[in-house]
């Protein structure tokens, strides 16, 4: 990896990439699980 640690900016768009995608998956699956285990 040591490519993405020396390109920072493809580094940040990976970053923002994934945690953009990790967002809208959130939305539909994990959302609910977690909303019930805080419930709990």
């Amino acid at each position: 990896m040591v490519i993405l640690e020396t390109m920072s900016p493809v580094r940040g768009w990976i970053q923002f990439l994934v945690v953009a995608f990790l967002r809208l998956y959130d939305k539909g699956e994990t959302t609910r699980a977690r909303r019930h285990a805080l419930v709990h």
